[in-house]
């Protein structure tokens, strides 16, 4: 997941002087809110925006060139590309991206002008651990920016952004430290159960692919990972349920089935549990 460090460190660094000075200084502001398949003639060479771009990759393929840096653009891979940054991206043409994109800019509060930023220009990409977080998160700013922007709705919108922007930065801090301290064990443990979300994966099962004994790999596990093996499995397996509820025309039935349970009111139990709301609530906001 993490290629440059430095860039990691850099994001943020400039992350973290945006993030202070919001709300008291300045505010964020929705340009633009776009969730879609992208035209087919959407690729372009060395552009520079005055806006800062954030995209979510929810399928397809292709590619966003960020200086040397070629990110692949991958199912639940965020793209954060600050204003000034010049960039490039090809779209795969045999399969077109859907993606939501946001376009926003920092403004005073008391002028109300567009701030000038006060760092070098800036982009990072990374596909974030829990995908179905960042999957609500961008559905709902798209929803309220698509009611119309009243008063109301650009501050609701302004309000959403700074959550997003406050989880990016939550996450890359989090891979900054793993990045010192993955243990290749436990990275084989944790792909075992992500290629497997159509299983219950057992904990015996975790442990036999970390090669550790079952009682020292939960406690190994909890200590990097910061959740029980169990709760990590169930994680992973509503992550997967979101992305099909929200991308594909599965009902919640066919999802539970599809995902290993055994019945759908253990699936929506737990899909409540971590989400906060029924599977059937995702359904409902399918674009």
């Amino acid at each position: 997941m993490l290629k440059n460090n430095h860039t990691f460190k850099q994001a943020k660094a400039n992350l973290r002087k945006i993030l202070d000075s919001v709300p008291i200084q300045n505010h964020f502001r929705l340009h633009r809110c776009n969730d879609f398949v992208l035209p087919r003639y959407w690729s372009f060479t060395n552009r520079t925006n005055q806006d800062f771009h954030i995209a979510f990759i929810r399928s397809g393929s292709g590619a966003y060139y960020l200086k040397k840096d070629r990110e692949a653009m991958e199912r639940g891979k965020i793209i954060f590309i600050s204003s000034g940054y010049t960039h490039s991206r090809k779209l795969d043409q045999e399969d077109i991206p859907r993606i939501a994109l946001f376009r926003f800019g920092i403004y005073d509060n008391t002028v109300l002008d567009l701030v000038k930023s006060v760092f070098e220009p800036f982009a990072f990409a990374f596909i974030p651990w829990e995908i179905s977080k960042y999957n609500e998160l961008f559905t709902i700013l798209v929803r309220t920016f698509k009611q119309g922007m009243s008063s109301y709705e650009e501050k609701q919108c302004g309000a959403l952004l700074c959550t997003l922007i406050c989880e990016i930065y939550r996450d890359i801090s989090d891979i900054l430290t793993d990045s010192t301290t993955e243990d290749a064990r436990l990275i084989r443990a944790a792909e075992y159960v992500k290629n497997n979300v159509s299983r219950n994966i057992t904990i015996d099962e975790m442990a036999n692919q970390a090669e550790i004994s079952r009682n020292y790999f939960r406690q190994l596990f909890k200590k990097h990972y910061g959740m029980t093996p169990k709760k990590f499995v169930i994680i992973s397996r509503i992550n997967r349920a979101s992305l099909l509820l929200s991308e594909s025309d599965c009902t919640v039935k066919q999802v539970a089935e599809m995902l290993g349970y055994v019945d759908q009111y253990t699936f929506s139990k737990q899909f409540k549990a971590i989400m906060g709301y029924p599977p059937s609530d995702t359904i409902k906001f399918r674009s």
